[in-house]
């Protein structure tokens, strides 16, 4: 047997030839060929494209990189596996720049002192619903009780205005104007603390039962009650439980039953200028509908929609920021989604709801859906939504108006 098949055979028996060929050791490869490889391989903790000098920013942030790390500390590389906002955010740039091929959205970076790097890109719209706890439906509830029930509006809408206020984010409150007639100091606060105020009904009833005088006379007291508090006019609308969308509380057989185009006609009628009430999903909405913000045109004139945060996964569109799900979803699949639509120049729509603030808001018997909708995820709430908050920029719906351009044009004409 020649030396080097003995050697290859040597020690314990494999009983294959084969075997005993694969478990031999492999030599190192050649050093021109072990430069390349470390050249192409940056090192873990780094984005991408801080390995090749002059590549263009990713496509979620603009020269993404890591801060330097505080004097004693480990590098990242050395640092605990478990995850921080920061480490994820660097994995959904790179992941976002392979896709895009190089694509660059309009972004900066910013500099934290506490050493925390914070995405900034274009701004995504949050949307707040001002209501009481038991505006749930008033099926379940009926407008008749609400007098009698204890009120905590306040309370929480102040808890989410400090909150906006210490991640210096601003907002839209839909507001019913049920509530807005009887908190007019509370209107004017949201006001003065730099939010715009737009309606959301003013029983927080559903569109679809409506006929269109019926829809006419709930928009002009919820406006009335809006305007007599901020002194401006309201721009924007949102239908109680997504019910524009011919979906008077859980859609028909699990899908809407087609837009309710006679609502539409009234909002433009009334000189409202944006929609947030047609979800691109089922049961709330229909999956046919477009997922970015869009104009709707009607014989009366034009309209702007701007439909919640809805992603495809598994084959399928998933609502990934609106009440419950905000709730549910984890922060790291929102915010990669939300830089997704990011990178192709398109904003994010969330919508808040005030009584999400209270962590045990008193609670009612309810359908078992409707029950784990509207009372799961409320633990630790809080602290998810500051993350969120800190993570984006994010901007009132008037304020996308008056950045689209061509769209402020075509409506001044």
């Amino acid at each position: 047997m020649p030396a080097s098949a003995a050697a290859l055979c040597a020690g314990p028996r494999t009983g294959s030839w084969s075997v005993a060929w694969r478990s031999r050791p492999k030599s190192p490869p050649p050093a021109g060929r072990r430069r390349r490889a470390e050249r192409r391989r940056p090192r873990r903790g780094f984005l991408r494209h801080r390995a090749r000098p002059g590549r263009p920013a990713c496509a979620a942030c603009r020269f993404c990189v890591a801060p330097p790390a505080p004097a004693g500390h480990p590098p990242s590389r050395q640092r605990s596996s478990r995850s921080t906002s920061r480490d994820r955010h660097r994995r959904a740039c790179d992941a976002l720049y392979r896709r895009s091929g190089g694509a660059v959205v309009r972004s900066a970076r910013v500099s934290c002192g506490d050493g925390v790097h914070r995405l900034k890109t274009i701004p995504n719209i949050l949307t707040v619903d001002l209501e009481e706890w038991f505006h749930i439906d008033e099926r379940l509830i009926p407008p008749g009780e609400w007098d009698r029930l204890p009120s905590r509006v306040e309370e929480n809408a102040r808890a989410l205005l400090d909150l906006l206020d210490a991640c210096g984010a601003r907002a839209t409150f839909f507001a019913v104007g049920w509530v807005a007639a009887r908190h007019q100091g509370l209107i004017h606060e949201v006001h003065d603390r730099g939010h715009e105020v737009a309606v959301h009904g003013y029983l927080h009833q559903a569109v679809a039962p409506m006929s269109s005088e019926e829809f006419r006379a709930d928009l002009r007291a919820a406006r009335q009650a809006v305007e007599g508090c901020t002194g401006e006019p309201v721009l924007g609308y949102r239908a109680p439980r997504w019910s524009l969308g011919g979906a008077p509380g859980g859609g028909r057989r699990g899908r809407a039953s087609g837009i309710v185009y006679g609502a539409l006609d009234v909002l433009i009628r009334e000189g409202i200028r944006y929609d947030s009430s047609l979800a691109p999903i089922v049961h709330i909405g229909d999956p046919a509908w477009p997922l970015d913000p869009h104009r709707i045109d009607r014989g009366g004139g034009s309209i702007m929609e701007l439909p919640p945060l809805v992603g495809r996964r598994f084959g399928v569109r998933l609502l990934f920021a609106g009440g419950w799900a905000l709730r549910r979803v984890p922060n790291r699949i929102l915010l990669k989604e939300i830089a997704r639509r990011n990178a192709r120049g398109v904003p994010a729509v969330i919508d808040l709801h005030t009584w999400e603030m209270d962590p045990d808001p008193p609670r009612v018997r309810l359908p078992f859906i409707v029950r784990l909708a509207h009372y799961g995820g409320l633990k630790g709430y809080v602290e998810k939504l500051r993350e969120i908050l800190s993570d984006l920029p994010w901007a009132p719906a008037r304020d996308y108006l008056a950045g689209n351009t061509s769209w402020s044009k075509e409506v001044a004409q």
